[in-house]
């Protein structure tokens, strides 16, 4: 009884660390399509207003950050998805099949 509920624990721990992963991996992805290949990471930059009296602004970039910042990244993220993948697939396998010891 204890095992299946420390393996259920695993799992749920497993399955929380792939939704994490993929919420850091699908938006830095997609920021790296959209800024065609620059880093948003690290990025410098100000504020500007155009307008004093209707008060719009704008960022300017004055550097981009680094690539490999968020190629290190993405890299992490994709392998904490695929390990976080494999490891609730087996411990959700010994789950539901039972674990002989």
């Amino acid at each position: 009884m204890a095992l299946s509920n420390f393996l259920f624990a695993q799992c749920i721990c497993y399955f929380l660390a792939f939704l994490f992963s993929f919420i850091v991996v699908v938006p830095l992805s997609e920021n790296g399509n959209d800024f065609h290949g620059r880093c948003l990471l690290f990025t410098e930059g100000m504020w500007l207003n155009a307008n004093l009296t209707v008060e719009r602004q704008r960022f300017t970039v004055q550097e981009w950050g680094p690539e490999a910042a968020c190629r290190f990244s993405i890299f992490t993220g994709l392998l904490s998805l695929l390990l976080a993948t494999v490891q609730a697939w087996r411990t959700l396998f010994f789950l539901c099949k039972g674990h002989e010891e």
